[in-house]
């Protein structure tokens, strides 16, 4: 190609050379001369990155074959300008190119290079040219075998993500493909079979894919086949088996046993490493997790796996280090479970498998041959690990016990291991406490903390720091929401110990755990703390001081996390004084150089907590803090592609589109900056006002942000909030805003495939025009909100179906509960939206209600539907009522009537509730005339939602029931005239107070209140018979969350109409008041 010259490709491979430098500024400055080249001659630069691949050095070949990745796959803007020329010489040069490389991980890469090379052009419906030949000859290739059948292969795994539907036509061929590989000699082309097989059979449909079932027992054997010939590559493909589990586990459905018995196999082998024990236990636990029936079926395949689970527990040294027992500064406990961690526990990874295999089996299958195996470990007598492994799974089982005799029976058990002669079953026996305490508190602790407390104190008194710590971790648990007077008793014996910690030398880890475990005593004590407060602050200061070193990162996070909840605690009046200490402490911390990313998500969470805690009064601080958030919430999410070039591509590759999700501590700290600037809007309100501009500038293009779906529903939120900022100080630019948010908010939703997100941005855009209030949208963007949300249902709708083809009684019970829960909430958002748009936009939605009708609402009201369907529907139903009225609809009012009624006695609590709710919102805006018809049967209704029998949740069916009660209360206020109220009025009285929705029970307080003053004569009977009832009624929610604000005037007045009025028998009423309730009328009626 005209300008391809030798020097111009030396100069590319000088470039490449340079970008791998270790000086960060050459390194910098070859980087942006790649950049330079690839804008103003991308052809040149490709060409010659492929002319790189012949080059002597490995890591310029390798991140040339890296760099093309990028710029030849789906999407890629860089290819939408090659010329036809370019393409055709792209194609004939990486062809050669893998028939010339001698090096695996370079011909990998080259293979990956032309799959997405073929996608490009094959996807582009002849825009970019044809490549007719791709396929025949990746068929040739892997049919002859060699050494090329492996990059055949590669080269499907990289064309199957975008290829799938038309691959899948192919079945059979591929089918033959993949046993051939399968049954190669070679290690390295079964496990590039493996990784190709998982590459199709994770995007594409369920049932198609089941045709390759035929060759698990091929697959399992190539696993063994290749941990034989190489341990690194074995580990491959047992993740890639694991992987592939994860996402379609029938494949394996009828090939169960014989992976509990490859389980089995590998696990066995002499002198095998327990880093394999666990990867291979991993798959079975997995594939156990997806298909529990067969261990239902056949539990000896279940005891199987708890054994081998048990034995590689078992298998950690018998020796104890002092490294164990006294961490090194900086030990972070968590690197004890983590892959890649210098001294990894497998007792404590073995407890986690326990646990997984009850949750997906049952406990009524597994628990029991769990505790024999725990019993029998805790009594042995020889071996100090088995005890060990013992405890930490009973750490994890007590969980599934209910019983609170066997619970209490536990603890001496457990009392008696705390004084162990071996450090680690005492550090075992802390932490099944503290386990025992977070799965069963606070009623566990608050029973038995005579017993307990004693115990955590003597564990702070342990020879051996390691203990300790744990000792403090699990005080922490104990005094959690254990709630005073009992929080505070504990306060005053655990505190003392506690200071000392921090008073003297300590390893980091117990000053880490320390702190966490003032804070949570601070939290459960709240005001009981203010005496610990400044002592304790002022020691804090001094750790900082002391511990203010890179090393040190997770104690200075643990430090502010400390610091923040204590103030918190003690409230805005005590901490007022110093906050001007701890927030120059935080900023301090902020700003501190390389430690600065492992602190944001403690950093971030300390502003919030600040930030709420002094309200507008933050905004001293303001302009100090919330530029060091812009800056941190514009920072680009990316690596240098030095530094990982692989890595980097390849997540730049994955997230073209929002299809997968990327989480780093990066991502992490920049939603939790999304968050923390939401927490500050909230709180100064139009004090943001002058950050708005930029705010806009940053977080709008995160709508669009592909590598994390949590910082895309953060941005939504926090484009909502900016709303109320402007509002009040400019209408119009707040409808501007408005308008162009909820715009962009929805094209981010057409590209958007995860519920949770999708609800959060739908919620965003409801918030947004909850927050404008007047109708501000044009009929047309009206429509088109109503028909975005309608096709969103309907594709929730179509996904359920396939979910339900796809999936069958034996599989992942958890996964189908957690979808159908994504799904509802998704449902309720989306019945949220239309709620707001009939509140604000009545008229302009006839429209839509129209379609509802005639077009959903049928379907989803059918008996064979679910009740989240009924109780979408419902939902949506209530709204119209309430914010359209009878005027806007009346052709639809009775029919929406009867489905209240026929909901109404429905056995799934939550239909039910809607129903009832709906029926006191259609008596409410039911016009009287001819409403005579519907009111016994709204009668009958009610009393039969009220006397309802309780099913398997006594609080939502208590939530129905208020809601009944409720409604009954606006029939008789709106339609008393239709009613014999001397019998209605006291029966409905004597439901009263409600007792589980504080909202209704509110409106309930609101209602009597009216009606007292607008209608005494209905409300207190003849001969005021309902007085007693009303008074102790009306005087029991004074001050407290039962009431309304603007409902106190109306009791005030209430009262005083009756003390001047000289109603017989309200002496007697005023006597029966205790000193409590009198005390509250005398300070309402003495109030302004």
């Amino acid at each position: 190609m005209e300008g391809l010259s030798e020097d111009f490709v030396q100069g590319v491979c000088t470039i490449l050379a340079k970008t791998l430098s270790n000086n960060n500024e050459e390194r910098n400055q070859h980087e942006a001369m790649y950049h330079q080249l690839l804008a103003e001659k991308p052809e040149l630069l490709l060409l010659s990155l492929i002319a790189a691949l012949k080059t002597q050095s490995t890591e310029i070949r390798t991140l040339a074959a890296v760099l093309l990745k990028k710029q030849v796959s789906p999407s890629s803007k860089t290819f939408e300008k090659l010329s036809p020329a370019c393409l055709m010489l792209l194609k004939t040069e990486l062809l050669a190119s893998l028939n010339l490389q001698s090096e695996k991980k370079i011909r990998e890469l080259i293979s990956e290079d032309i799959g997405l090379l073929g996608v490009s052009i094959l996807t582009s419906n002849g825009n970019r040219g044809t490549w007719t030949e791709l396929l025949p000859y990746v068929n040739q290739i892997i049919s002859a075998g060699g050494v090329l059948r492996s990059a055949g292969l590669h080269i499907l795994q990289a064309m199957f993500p975008y290829m799938f539907e038309e691959m899948m036509q192919n079945s059979a061929d591929l089918l033959i493909m993949f046993r051939a590989a399968l049954h190669d000699e070679d290690y390295v082309t079964k496990l590039a079979c493996l990784t190709a097989m998982t590459s199709l059979i994770s995007v594409a449909d369920t049932k198609p894919c089941l045709v390759f079932s035929h060759l698990v027992p091929d697959m399992l054997r190539s696993v063994d086949f290749i941990l034989e010939k190489n341990t690194y590559s074995g580990s491959q493909a047992i993740e890639t088996l694991t992987d592939l589990v994860q996402s379609e586990p029938k494949l394996f459905k009828t090939s169960f046993a014989k992976c509990v018995e490859l389980t089995q196999h590998i696990f066995t082998k002499p002198g095998q490493d327990l880093g394999l024990k666990n990867l291979i236990l991993e798959f079975a636990v997995s594939l156990a997790e997806r298909i529990p029936r067969q261990i239902q079926n056949n539990l000896q395949l279940g005891t199987g796996l708890l054994k081998m689970i048990f034995e590689m527990m078992i298998g950690i040294d018998s020796e104890v280090d002092d490294s164990w027992k006294v961490p090194e500064e900086g030990f972070n406990e968590k690197d004890e479970e983590e892959e890649g961690g210098v001294d990894i526990d497998y007792a404590k990874i073995g407890r986690k498998f326990v646990s997984r295999l009850i949750d997906s089996v049952g406990d009524k299958y597994l628990l029991q041959p769990c505790l024999v195996s725990i019993h029998q470990a805790l009594s042995d007598q020889n071996d100090w690990r088995v005890v060990y492994a013992g405890l930490m799974t009973l750490s994890e089982v007590l969980q599934y016990i209910d019983d609170d005799n066997k619970l209490s029976e536990a603890l001496p058990i457990i009392s008696a291991h705390m004084v162990s002669s071996h450090c680690k079953i005492r550090y075992a026996a802390f932490h099944v406490l503290g386990q025992l305490c977070e799965d069963h508190g606070p009623d566990f602790q608050k029973k038995h903390h005579d017993i307990i407390a004693p115990k955590l104190l003597e564990g702070l008194n342990d020879s051996i720091p390691r203990v300790v710590a744990h000792a403090c971790a699990a005080i922490t648990n104990f005094i959690e929401n254990l709630g005073n007077p009992l929080a505070q008793h504990y306060a005053s014996v655990f505190i003392p110990k506690l200071m000392s910690f921090l008073q003297n030398p300590n390893p980091s880890l117990v000053i880490e755990n320390t702190c966490t475990c003032l804070a949570a005593i601070a939290s459960s004590t709240n005001e009981g703390f203010k005496d610990y407060f400044l002592p304790l602050l002022q020691q804090l200061l001094v750790v900082f001081e002391k511990y203010n070193h890179d090393k040190y990162k997770a104690l200075l996070g643990r430090l502010i996390e400390c610091v923040t909840l204590m103030s918190r605690a003690v409230g805005k009046e005590v901490f007022h004084p110093y906050a001007d200490k701890v927030v120059s402490l935080m900023k301090f911390l902020q700003e501190s150089g390389s430690s600065q990313e492992e602190l944001t998500g403690y950093i971030m969470n300390g502003w919030q907590r600040i930030c709420e805690l002094l309200g507008e009064d933050f905004a001293i601080y303001s302009d100090g803090i919330i530029p060091i958030l812009l800056n941190l919430v514009s920072k680009n999410v990316e690596m240098s592609t030095s530094s990982n070039p692989s890595h980097f591509i390849d997540m730049a590759l994955s997230s073209e589109k929002k299809q997968k999700n990327f989480s780093t501590t990066e991502t992490e700290n920049k939603e939790l900056g999304l968050q923390t600037l939401i927490t500050i809007i909230e709180e100064l309100k139009t004090g943001y006002a002058k950050y708005v501009e930029k705010t806009i500038l940053i977080a709008f293009p995160l709508l669009d942000f592909t590598l994390n779906e949590s910082i895309r529903s953060a941005a939504a939120m926090l484009l909502s909030s900016l709303v109320s900022v402007i509002k009040p100080l400019d209408s119009s630019k707040a409808i501007v805003m408005a308008k162009t948010f909820i715009e962009g908010i929805w094209k981010a939703i057409d590209d958007e495939y995860t519920n949770e997100t999708l609800v959060d941005e739908l919620e965003a855009i409801r918030e947004i025009i909850s927050t404008i209030e007047a109708p501000f949208l044009s009929v047309e963007e009206v429509r088109i909100i109503g028909e975005k949300s309608l096709k969103i249902l309907e594709n929730s709708l179509e996904n359920r179906i396939k979910i339900q083809e796809d999936s069958d009684d034996e599989q992942d019970e958890g996964f189908k509960e957690y979808t159908k829960k994504e799904e509802d909430n998704l449902h309720t958002t989306i019945s949220e939206l239309f709620g707001i748009l009939f509140k604000t936009h009545k008229n302009l939605c006839l429209e839509i209600v129209e379609f509802l009708c005639t077009k959903v609402f049928g379907k989803l009201l059918d008996p064979n539907t679910r009740d989240e369907d009924h109780k979408f529907v419902i939902f949506v139903i209530d709204d119209i009522l309430e914010y359209l009225g009878q005027d806007l609809v009346p052709d639809k009012w009775n029919s929406f009537g009867e489905v209240l009624i026929k909901f109404s006695c429905d056995p799934h609590d939550a239909v039910r509730q809607a129903a009832v709710y709906g029926i006191g919102i259609y008596a409410e805006n039911s016009k009287s005339e001819g409403f005579a018809q519907w009111t016994q049967t709204l009668l009958v209704h009610l009393e039969k939602a009220i006397t309802f029998p309780v099913g398997k949740s006594a609080k939502t069916h208590g939530h129905a029931r208020d809601n009944a009660i409720a409604s009954l209360g606006k029939l008789i206020k709106y339609h008393s005239g239709y009613l014999n109220c001397e019998v209605i009025v006291p029966a409905w009285l004597s439901l009263l107070p409600l007792k589980f929705d504080k909202i209704e029970a509110k409106n309930v307080t609101e209602l009597i209140a009216s009606l007292a003053l607008e209608n005494p004569g209905l409300l207190f009977g003849n001969g005021y018979q309902n007085l007693r009832k009303v008074v102790h009624l009306l005087v029991e929610v004074i001050d407290t969350k039962f009431v309304k604000e603007n409902s106190l005037p109306k009791i005030k007045e209430t009262l005083n109409r009756l003390q001047n009025g000289q109603v017989p028998e309200l002496a007697n009423v005023w006597a029966e008041l205790n000193d409590s309730q009198r005390a509250k009328v005398t300070n309402l009626m003495n109030s302004s």
